[in-house]
């Protein structure tokens, strides 16, 4: 039997308190949750992660054999079989390659692109 090791990586933005104390400037719901089967790594503002990749941010769920995140820029970059959800209501884009440019914005903007012209969507 393989052993799996599954990481987690979980982003949620914070801001010095007036105590000095890290606090919470945004609500948990814009946390962006990160798991993989494969190697991950955080370098910088850049989490990288491979093999099986569910990331979780508001109520989208990105799937993709590799995927980076910026910390600072919000963007997401979704490669291999890569999948974005939006609710139980908006359906399903999918292509070789995703990209979220903010995941943190509102209505949010996707580029997905592959052998054919990059088709552009927001939810």
């Amino acid at each position: 039997m393989k052993a799996c090791l599954l990481a987690v990586l979980v982003f949620v933005p914070v801001g010095l308190g007036a105590t000095g104390f890290a606090a919470p400037s945004v609500v948990a719901s814009d946390a962006v949750t990160i798991t993989a089967d494969g190697a991950n790594s955080y370098v910088g503002n850049v989490a990288t992660a491979d093999d099986h990749v569910v990331c979780h941010f508001h109520d989208c769920t990105l799937t993709a054999d590799h995927l980076t995140y910026n910390r600072l820029t919000h963007t997401l970059v979704a490669s291999g079989n890569a999948k974005l959800f939006k609710g139980e209501t908006h359906g399903t884009v999918s292509g070789p390659k995703i990209e979220v440019p903010d995941c943190s914005a509102a209505p949010l903007h996707f580029v997905v692109t592959g052998a054919n012209t990059p088709v552009t969507g927001k939810f």
